[in-house]
């Protein structure tokens, strides 16, 4: 159990028989490393009973070895675009509430309320399903229940409207440089579909849990009870 570190390197898990490893609240900054299991035709030593989970973290990239059999995700950031951020060929994975900037591939998935920018590769579709998420073009996954862009693209047989709405449809970010305050924020110029797209209309991705659609619904609707008669409001962001 790793909690609170920010990590300017690797963390590799040496080949074992290790049960459980879980970072929560940690970071593995972008750009310096990420998480890998070591591989082995050791037996006993391959770590095919280790489940590994991530909650509340910045990682580069998870990698694991073909007989690690479980990764959980939940309200993390996976940070590494033009590579593979999840390599996981033997786990059964479940994503819930985060941001995956590089592509995904796995066994088998479940995922939730998740913005993937890069194509996700599935191997055992049959299984597992991806609810209230941005899949992009080119990804082969388990079924998938209202996520975008195909919810917006139901009926849609114009090739020009349907790259349109390709293009309105992809995320758009405060800041993809991490250090940054807005580090993958979704920006206000992002698809309305996205913003509200998780199942309760928050957003999807790795701010869901701060609720923001409702807090500025409840904001405006404050604003308007409490305004003073002959003056006008209006929100304005901090830049």
């Amino acid at each position: 159990f790793v909690n609170g570190l920010l990590v300017e390197g690797n963390v590799r898990v040496l080949i074992g028989n290790l049960g459980k490893l879980r970072l929560d609240h940690c970071t593995l900054a972008p750009g310096f490393g990420g998480l890998a299991v070591n591989p082995s035709i050791t037996p006993g030593m391959q770590n095919d009973r280790l489940e590994v989970t991530l909650n509340r973290s910045v990682v580069e990239g998870v990698e694991l070895a073909a007989l690690t059999p479980v990764l959980a995700i939940t309200d993390s950031v996976l940070d590494r675009p033009a590579g593979i951020s999840i390599a996981a060929p033997g786990a059964e994975v479940s994503i819930d509430a985060s941001t995956v900037f590089g592509q995904t591939n796995v066994r088998s998935l479940e995922a939730s309320t998740s913005i993937f920018v890069e194509p996700v590769t599935v191997e055992r579709r049959q299984t597992g399903c991806i609810r209230f998420s941005y899949v992009p073009d080119g990804s082969r996954t388990p079924r998938r229940y209202r996520c975008q862009p195909d919810l917006a693209l139901t009926g849609i047989v114009d090739p020009n409207a349907a790259a349109a709405i390709h293009a309105r449809m992809t995320p758009v970010f405060t800041s993809t440089r991490f250090g940054d305050p807005g580090y993958l924020q979704l920006s206000e110029q992002c698809a309305g579909e996205i913003r509200t797209g998780a199942e309760d209309t928050s957003e999807m991705g790795v701010f869901y849990h701060l609720k923001q659609p409702q807090r500025m619904a409840n904001l405006r609707l404050a604003v308007d009870e409490y305004r003073p008669f002959g003056l006008e409001s209006g929100i304005i962001f901090v830049t």
